[in-house]
């Protein structure tokens, strides 16, 4: 019986932890909103807010932002991709024996969809060709 209640209690306590959690995110939310844009009513008038004119002024605005830190972390970004790349082709090097015997085995066990595959992808590829030559051709 004890146990029952304990256990209840403990529910109830969890409930009640999130919700407030739930209604402090949702205070902060429309806190923050409202420090960045002071314009904006908090009963949120969506014809305002996804004009064509607002919606637009908040691309340009994240656009520049990312700009801005791609610029300011250029070097760090490239090191970055510098490093996966030598990093991915020392894992290539080291498990080719691997990769080619799994490649094999793979081929293997699916040759006749691998080959239903590329009949349907070199006619689609041909298709794409012919209706590119007939738009040259016409154009």
């Amino acid at each position: 019986m004890a146990s029952k209640e304990v256990q209840r209690l403990l529910e109830l306590k969890a409930k009640r932890d999130s919700e407030f959690k739930q209604k402090k995110k949702l205070y902060y939310t429309r806190r923050k909103l409202k420090k960045s844009n002071p314009d904006i009513k908090m009963d949120f008038d969506f014809n305002k807010i996804l004009s064509e004119e607002v919606f637009n002024a908040q691309m340009r605005k994240i656009a520049k932002m990312q700009k801005a830190h791609l610029d300011s972390n250029q070097s760090v970004i490239a090191d970055n991709i510098k490093k996966y790349k030598e990093q991915k082709s020392k894992y290539y090097q080291e498990n080719k024996q691997e990769r080619l015997k799994y490649d094999a085995k793979y081929r293997e066990k699916n040759k006749k969809q691998l080959q239903e595959y590329r009949k349907s992808y070199y006619i689609k590829k041909k298709q794409k060709k012919d209706e590119y030559n007939l738009k040259v051709d016409d154009g």
